[in-house]
């Protein structure tokens, strides 16, 4: 969803892909412009089908899994494919985690880059507060407009964190404190 948001207020034509209905009405609402259930039917077929098939620039991957490889594909003439994570889950840990020919990035120029900002943010504490401070403006702004799927109670941030772990969420999940309680 803050791909989406992202990409729609740097002006991009935004194709969103989900494993289900009822996410991709989430990403119709949000904006996408092309939305396509990778779950059903021939992902790359898909892909040709909406045109999008070698023309994409960016690929925001927090997926994995076997949908890596033909996301890659889609990718035009210097792409970049942005590695977020591998919520795909598989029999294994390891099986989330797709192996992608590398001849994909050379014969295109394209650009693979893993993002792990939890690391990246203990090490730039100064630079994530600058870009925090960038985001929030936008959200104050009205220019990113975050999908706030669930409004949980603090008591409740198990059952928070199981839904996001089990992939029952689609936009940001909220805990609501109870600022008496902090008296």
């Amino acid at each position: 969803m803050a791909a989406i948001d992202i990409g729609k207020a740097l002006g991009a034509r935004v194709v969103a892909c989900a494993s289900s209905s009822e996410k991709l009405e989430m990403c119709r609402s949000a904006g996408a412009d092309i939305l396509i259930n990778y779950a059903e039917g021939d992902f790359k077929k898909a892909l040709k089908k909406h045109r999008v098939y070698g023309s994409v620039d960016v690929v925001y991957d927090p997926v994995g899994g076997k949908f890596s490889e033909p996301s890659m594909r889609a990718l035009a003439w210097g792409g970049r494919f942005v590695v977020i994570g591998f919520a795909s889950g598989g029999s294994n840990p390891k099986s989330g985690i797709p192996k992608i020919p590398l001849n994909l990035a050379l014969l295109n120029e394209r650009k693979i880059l893993g993002v792990f900002w939890g690391a990246w943010k203990m090490q730039h504490c100064d630079e994530n507060r600058e870009n925090m401070d960038k985001m929030m403006s936008l959200v104050s702004s009205g220019t990113l407009k975050p999908k706030i799927t669930k409004l949980y109670e603090i008591n409740d941030f198990m059952q928070a964190f199981d839904d996001m772990s089990n992939r029952r969420v689609m936009g940001k999940v909220c805990l609501a404190i109870d600022r008496r309680a902090r008296m």
